[in-house]
């Protein structure tokens, strides 16, 4: 990809609604997210689980992704599903708080090539049992055989109650995917150090949520004190910028999430508009693909045991 400055600054500095913001995101999480899946079917029996209920000798399998905004990603676990002749072994739902995010979501599912309305999508605060959402429990089925969580604990309190409920939802030998952005310092290299003040401000304030305990980190110990056999805790490392499409799609989506997160701050008094606005035309000026850093992801698979 080639691109002037002046193109690439517009870019990586033009504002985006909240479905802009998820497709960006999408763009590059995707792949990664694919891998994971595919080891998982493969090292945690769950390809073995399906095509047994395919062939009607165990119930169809519930899969449920938490946290997923417009619903892209249960698309993609359907694909995958779809190209192994998987999909009528399972049931898929997706959960969300905001209430647009499943509405858009629902209407995709129906306007998708190829449509998927075998998709279930329902509004739920995931600080609450799943018991009181009664659609996640429409077949009778109290228990779910994979759960995934794409980057949502980290932005919640009670991170640790929350990966030990959703632990508590799977079925025995279900399977667990959390998903989580290492929040300190030595997670990230910025492209561009007019960021960091404002970048440290806002995933301190993250941190705060869960007394200083990064999510990404911590997960896979909160598993294992829960029970979890075969847990991995595998990192990842995403490039920011420079002049890939998946690295200037990170950046423009670091710079939407630091500005989201701008806006509390401001309304805080931690930091005032001038200086907000500031730093955005400072970065105006000075952003270029040889901007270039990364953040690092941890991937933290798990297991619940048969009995």
């Amino acid at each position: 990809m080639s691109l002037t400055k002046t193109q690439y600054r517009d870019y990586i500095l033009s504002k985006a609604d909240d479905r802009q913001r998820q497709a960006i995101g999408h763009r590059y999480g995707k792949a990664p997210f694919i891998a994971m899946l595919e080891l998982i079917l493969a090292e945690y029996g769950l390809e073995e689980q399906l095509k047994a209920a395919r062939l009607g000798k165990r119930p169809k399998l519930k899969m449920l992704d938490v946290g997923c905004g417009e619903g892209l990603y249960l698309h993609d676990l359907a694909e995958l599903l779809e190209n192994r002749e998987l999909q009528k072994a399972a049931t898929l739902y997706g959960i969300d708080i905001h209430l647009p995010s499943i509405e858009a979501a629902s209407e995709y599912s129906q306007l998708a090539n190829p449509a998927r309305p075998y998709l279930n999508f329902y509004m739920h605060d995931l600080r609450q049992p799943l018991q009181e959402q009664a659609g996640l429990f429409m077949d009778g089925q109290p228990h779910f055989d994979f759960i995934y969580a794409r980057q949502v604990l980290g932005l919640l309190p009670q991170a640790r109650h929350n990966v030990q409920r959703l632990y508590q939802a799977l079925a025995p030998g279900g399977v667990i995917y959390l998903d989580d952005l290492i929040r300190k310092e030595e997670g990230w290299q910025l492209p561009h150090p007019a960021l960091a003040p404002l970048h440290h401000q806002a995933n301190a304030t993250l941190l705060s949520l869960n007394e200083g305990l990064d999510v990404a980190t911590t997960s896979g110990e909160w598993l294992r004190q829960a029970g979890a056999t075969l847990v991995q805790a595998l990192p990842y490392k995403m490039v920011i910028g420079g002049e890939t499409r998946a690295g200037m799609d990170a950046l423009r989506s670091l710079l939407i999430w630091l500005r989201l997160i701008s806006l509390h701050l401001v309304e805080q008094g931690q930091m005032s508009q001038p200086q907000l606005d500031q730093l955005m035309t400072q970065l105006y000026h000075e952003l270029s693909p040889q901007c270039c850093g990364h953040a690092i992801f941890v991937h933290t698979l798990a297991r619940k045991p048969l009995a």
